[in-house]
C-alpha cells in the first residue's frame, strides 16, 4: 500500500523544485497556505505559488500536474482569489476530509493589486449588460497600464482614441485580455465591442520582459509548426545535453516575427484584428495627448509600434534556449538516433535578441549542427 503522505507532498515538492528564483520569470516561491491534518474537517490543501507571471505559472503547473504526475486538473473560481485557481485531484490524500488540493496564484510579494479605481462608471454599466467582459488583468503592469486610460476616460468617454494603429470611435475604456489569448489591453467601445487588441511589455528596454511567445503547442500551430520552429525544437530537445549552455537563432521569416509579436493569426489592423491578432506592439509608460474636444492619442515611452520591421537590433525578435526550471523541456518532432527526443531542464521561446546574446555563456548557432 503507497505511503499516504509521499502523494501529497510530492505535489508541493515538485513545485518547490521548479522555482525560478526570480519575481518576473516563472516560480518565485511556493508555499503551504493551508495542510489539512489527519483528524481535522478540510475538504482541501492549499498551496500558494508566487510570481508575478500569474498566467503563465499556472499554464507551467498544469503541465507539471497532468504531464508529470498524472492527476486531475481543473481551472477554478475560489472566494479567496480573482484570479482562478487549479483543483487538483486524484492523489492519496491525508485529512480525513480531504478531497483535493487548490493551488492558488499570487504576485511575488504575496500582496492583492489595488483594483478598486480601475474601472470608470461607463464600463460599469457595460458589465451590466456584458459581465464577462469584466475582465481583470494579468499583472499589475497591466492593471496600472488599464487603471489610468480608464481614468483618463471616465470624464470624456466616449471619445475618439488614436492608437498607432489607428483612430477608433466610441471609445469609453481599457479591460484585460483573454486567458491563453496574446492581447494584454483591448479597447472596449460604448455597446461593448472590443475594437483594438494591444499587446503590451513591461520596462524600458530590450531585456526588460520574457519573450514575445512560447514555441510549443500553446503558442499556435501556426508558430509551432512552422520551419524555423520545428528545426530549432530539433536542435535543443535532442542536443540541450551536449550544447550545455544557453543558445539563440536569428529567425529569417518576416510572418513567423509579425506572429510571435502580434500574435499567432499574424498583425492586425484597425479593420481586422482580434485576440490573437493584435494592432500594436506597446512598452513602457503610458502618455496622453490631445482630448477631451480632440482626439485622445495614447502612446507609450518605449514603443507603441505597427509593424514588425520596427523591431530590430537588440528588439529583433529571435529563437532562443535558455536553462530553465527542473520540469521546463523541448521536445523534438524528429528523435535523432540515439536520443530521447526531449530534453528537460531548458525553456525554449522567441525572445529579444538583447535578452538571448547578452546571458552569461550564450551563443548564436545558425545550423543544427551539433
Amino acid at each position: 500500500m503507497a505511503n499516504a503522505t509521499v502523494a501529497r507532498d510530492r505535489i508541493f515538492k515538485i513545485l518547490k523544485q521548479n522555482i525560478s528564483g526570480s519575481k518576473d520569470e516563472g516560480i518565485f516561491d511556493v508555499k503551504y497556505e493551508k495542510m489539512p491534518g489527519t483528524i481535522n474537517t478540510a475538504k482541501h490543501l492549499q498551496i500558494k505559488v508566487l510570481g508575478d507571471d500569474r498566467p503563465g505559472n499556472r499554464r507551467f503547473v498544469k503541465s507539471i500536474m497532468t504531464n508529470d504526475l498524472k492527476l486531475k486538473v481543473k481551472q477554478t473560481k475560489h472566494a479567496s482569489s480573482t484570479f482562478e485557481s487549479l483543483l487538483v485531484t486524484g492523489y492519496i490524500t491525508e485529512g480525513r476530509n480531504e478531497v483535493g488540493c487548490i493551488i492558488f496564484f499570487k504576485y511575488a510579494d504575496g500582496k492583492s493589486v489595488d483594483t478598486t479605481r480601475m474601472w470608470n462608471k461607463q464600463l460599469l454599466n457595460v458589465f451590466k449588460r456584458k459581465p464577462k467582459l469584466k475582465r481583470t488583468p494579468r499583472n499589475r503592469d497591466e492593471v496600472n497600464i488599464i487603471t489610468k486610460i480608464n481614468q483618463k476616460l471616465k470624464d470624456i468617454a466616449p471619445c475618439k482614441v488614436r492608437l498607432a494603429s489607428g483612430t477608433y470611435d466610441d471609445i469609453i475604456g481599457a479591460i484585460g485580455g483573454e486567458s491563453l489569448s496574446h492581447a494584454d489591453i483591448i479597447l472596449v467601445n460604448s455597446k461593448g465591442d472590443e475594437k483594438a487588441f494591444i499587446t503590451y511589455k513591461k520596462g524600458e528596454s530590450a531585456t526588460s520582459f520574457q519573450q514575445y511567445s512560447g514555441i510549443s503547442a500553446n503558442a499556435g500551430s501556426s508558430i509551432n509548426k512552422h520551419k524555423e520552429v520545428v528545426d530549432w525544437r530539433n536542435l535543443i530537445g535532442n542536443n540541450w545535453d551536449d550544447i550545455g549552455h544557453d543558445v539563440y537563432r536569428s529567425i529569417s521569416d518576416k510572418g513567423l516575427k509579425e506572429k510571435a509579436v502580434f500574435g499567432h493569426e499574424g498583425i492586425g489592423n484597425k479593420s481586422s484584428q482580434g485576440k490573437n491578432k493584435c494592432s500594436v506592439f506597446a512598452q513602457g509608460e503610458i502618455n496622453f495627448s490631445g482630448g477631451p474636444s480632440d482626439v485622445l492619442d495614447i502612446h507609450f515611452t518605449k514603443h507603441s509600434i505597427h509593424h514588425v520591421g520596427d523591431l530590430t537590433g537588440n528588439y529583433a525578435p529571435t529563437l532562443g534556449a535558455r536553462k530553465g526550471e527542473a520540469n521546463r523541456k523541448v521536445s523534438a518532432d524528429v528523435k535523432a538516433p540515439g536520443k530521447s527526443g526531449s530534453s528537460r531542464g531548458v525553456r525554449g521561446g522567441i525572445f529579444t535578441k538583447e535578452y538571448m546574446s547578452s546571458r552569461r555563456g550564450s551563443e548564436e548557432r545558425t545550423s543544427n549542427n551539433t
